[in-house]
């Protein structure tokens, strides 16, 4: 979500002749008060002292009616504010990353991937579906236990599924059980001993042995 405003444009010495410097700001790390400015919305000490020395509560205006709408009770927001040609645009986040890649050593080996969504507890992985129903086999078929538990690996977080149902919509959430990712780390393990014996520094097999190669 974002919201654009018109504001006058200061240089930043004139920020800092107002006591917007760096060190200034970054001795408000609590408050010893609040301020409101709506029924529901209160300003700490820091976002005050932004508010007057900065001459922008038009934009504490914006984020507590967008917060309103929005229904942010429990949520952590993080709000940007991108400054250009004398407009200033307001970009609301969840504080979710999203299509992050990732790299780590799994079982000795290199692994990359992307997490679709990662939030602050979990990595969240979207797929689509001919059958909600029947999707926790397709789980397993499409092999997204060694999925999971690659992603475990690279992220450090429990790996859940969004599953959407093509045509209809319907839409599942899936946890990953204990023995969900045991599989997966199964074939994972049968995967790198595989890899290791075509691809190693010790391989044993010759790749060029199991496939045929002509010219058409």
């Amino acid at each position: 979500m974002q919201t654009t405003q018109d504001t006058a444009m200061k240089t930043q010495d004139e920020l800092e002749q107002l006591g917007l410097d760096t060190l200034t700001l970054a001795q408000f790390t609590g408050t010893g008060a609040y301020y409101r400015i709506s029924r529901r919305h209160l300003l700490t000490d820091g976002t005050k002292y932004l508010a007057e020395k900065g001459e922008c509560f038009w934009m504490m205006d914006a984020v507590a009616s967008h917060l309103s709408e929005i229904g942010t009770e429990d949520w952590f927001v993080l709000i940007r504010v991108q400054v250009s040609e004398g407009r200033a645009i307001m970009i609301y986040e969840d504080g979710n990353m999203y299509e992050q890649p990732g790299i780590s050593n799994v079982m000795g080996e290199i692994w990359k991937g992307k997490a679709d969504i990662i939030s602050s507890e979990f990595v969240i992985d979207l797929k689509t579906t001919s059958n909600i129903e029947e999707f926790k086999y397709s789980a397993r078929k499409y092999n997204y236990d060694s999925q999971a538990y690659i992603y475990n690996q690279i992220f450090g977080k429990p790996v859940i599924f969004i599953a959407v149902e093509k045509g209809t919509n319907k839409t599942g959430l899936f946890d990953c059980s204990d023995e969900f990712l045991d599989r997966g780390k199964e074939k994972v393990q049968r995967a790198v001993e595989v890899w290791r014996k075509f691809f190693g520094p010790n391989k044993t097999e010759d790749i060029t042995q199991y496939y045929t190669k002509e010219t058409l």
